[in-house]
């Protein structure tokens, strides 16, 4: 499965999460944040990519944000072999 998450409008980690619950299936109890999408993420047994494209402005507008959720790529990258998430900027 792949899943495409376009950041090109977003500006707020709660439009992050409401994009990501529009194309995701999420529990009822997701906490939205990212310690909650990385249990998520983690619970995971299909092969699934998720492609987050069009970073640019949200490593520009939220950047603590940004590096958080380029070390959950990185750490869900080496805790669950199901999940790849790839994260591409404009120029990508």
């Amino acid at each position: 499965m792949e899943i495409l998450l376009d950041l090109e409008n977003i500006c707020s980690a709660d439009e992050f999460y409401e994009l990501l619950g529009e194309n995701m299936a999420l529990p009822a109890y997701f906490g939205r944040n990212l310690d909650a999408l990385h249990d998520v993420l983690g619970d995971i047994t299909k092969e699934t990519r998720i492609r987050i494209i069009h970073t640019d402005g949200v490593s520009v507008m939220m950047p603590k944000f940004f590096r958080g959720l380029r070390r959950l790529a990185a750490d869900i990258h080496e805790e669950n072999e199901h999940v790849c998430i790839v994260l591409e900027d404009d120029l990508s």
